[in-house]
């Protein structure tokens, strides 16, 4: 009677030994899809609050910052001070050099009164640099509406960083020489693709030029596609 009991008691425990390890592995995969679920919408969270921010940051790029350095432009070409055309930038491939050796001493007098003006200007670039050269901000997204404006704005504006720019200014500094670094590749594929348009372009009419075969004209139909697809931009 005992070792029936045994028996029979043995084979219900190993029963629900089954059933829980099946629940316990149905739990942990519904766990599991709960955690990638988790983190797939962290993930959207994210990527949407840094498109968010960049288009923040773009609409207060055009809208507070361009004004504000159109406006020092100005106020500098109103007091009559050429500290701007003689200061000499020398740009080298992975830094800016600054020649002041033209720099009157009416020159430093008046970019002196100008100070605070300078200094804000400065500041607004760089507090628009921050989220983009910390990653926290979509960077393809404020690169494709500001890039080169703002690279532009800040060669144009650097003899005014008369500061160490080892110390200050950091995130200015790195977004500038990265998107640099991107309308540099742009501007590089772009010549390409204009190279190869043209070449497909004059081969195809070299080729209905010289021949009028059937295969001449498949030819240069072909190098014509070629062409087109070549003007097509790239995503």
């Amino acid at each position: 009677m005992r070792d029936f009991l045994i028996q029979h008691w043995a084979a219900i425990l190993d029963a629900g030994a089954k059933v829980v390890t099946i629940f316990a592995g149905i739990g942990l995969w519904v766990a599991y899809r709960q955690y990638k679920h988790s983190v797939n919408i962290a993930k959207n969270n994210e990527r949407r609050a840094a498109v968010e921010l960049a288009a923040r940051e773009c609409a207060r790029f055009g809208d507070e910052i361009t004004k504000k350095i159109l406006a020092l432009k100005l106020e500098i070409e109103k007091s009559g001070c050429d500290y701007l055309k003689h200061c000499k930038v020398i740009k080298e491939p992975e830094q800016m050099k600054l020649d002041t050796a033209a720099v009157t001493e009416d020159d430093n007098q008046k970019m002196t009164k100008l100070f605070p003006h300078i200094i804000d200007v400065l500041n607004a670039l760089e507090g628009f640099a921050i989220p983009f050269a910390s990653n926290v901000a979509d960077d393809k997204l404020g690169f494709t509406e500001c890039g080169r404006s703002f690279v532009a704005f800040f060669e144009n504006l650097f003899p005014l960083y008369r500061v160490n720019l080892q110390d200050f200014y950091k995130s200015s500094q790195i977004l500038y020489w990265r998107w640099k670094k991107l309308a540099s590749q742009q501007d590089l594929e772009r010549q390409h693709s204009q190279a190869g348009k043209e070449f497909f372009t004059l081969t195809a009419k070299l080729v209905n030029e010289k021949s009028k075969s059937r295969l001449a004209s498949a030819l240069a139909s072909w190098f014509r596609k070629a062409a087109e697809q070549l003007s097509k931009p790239r995503p």
